[in-house]
């Protein structure tokens, strides 16, 4: 990987959309490392009180340790909600110092799906509810930036298919 270009991806959307699911398959098809917020916000804080200062030293923890990662010419796939957009505003600028191509993806999903996915959602790496979920989405600033569209709203078959035709097709193939 040294000799090439690394590659940036970020994943966006509302807790429950699936941006873990696409993380993951993007991460393992791409041999990519996967940042996620959730798992290192865990790591960093026993209590986890979501508050504004706690965030921010997740989503610093998250860019540097991405930092690093292109640094040596690996991929690294984020994966986070980046609700606002001030929160997406780094990870260009983490693109362009690291001499990376970026590919910013957000993840969908149908309001009645996600609520019903939290409902029995158990063991996860993420703590949000229902209740966090509707909360964030009121929050949830539209990305004016190119961006790649999944909808989550189907099964794990259907949202492999537009991981491959979507995301890996135009980053892998058509060198976006």
């Amino acid at each position: 990987m040294t000799n090439k270009t690394p590659i940036l991806i970020a994943i966006c959307g509302l807790p429950g959309s699936g941006k873990s699911s696409v993380a993951r398959m993007v991460a393992q098809k791409m041999e990519a490392v996967h940042l996620n917020s959730d798992r290192i916000r865990r790591e960093l804080f026993a209590e986890r009180t979501y508050a504004v200062e706690e965030s921010r030293t997740v989503y610093q923890t998250l860019f540097q340790r991405a930092r690093e990662t292109l640094a040596v010419g690996a991929h690294v796939v984020l994966d986070a909600t980046f609700i606002k957009a001030a929160h997406r505003q780094p990870i260009f600028e983490l693109a362009r110092d690291a001499g990376a191509r970026l590919q910013l993806i957000c993840v969908t999903c149908a309001p009645a799906v996600t609520e019903a996915r939290l409902a029995t959602r158990v063991g996860d790496v993420s703590e949000a509810d229902i209740d966090v979920y509707r909360l964030l989405a009121a929050q949830f600033e539209p990305i004016a930036e190119p961006h790649i569209h999944i909808d989550n709203s189907a099964n794990l078959p259907e949202l492999a298919q537009q991981v491959e035709a979507k995301i890996l097709a135009c980053i892998l193939i058509n060198g976006r």
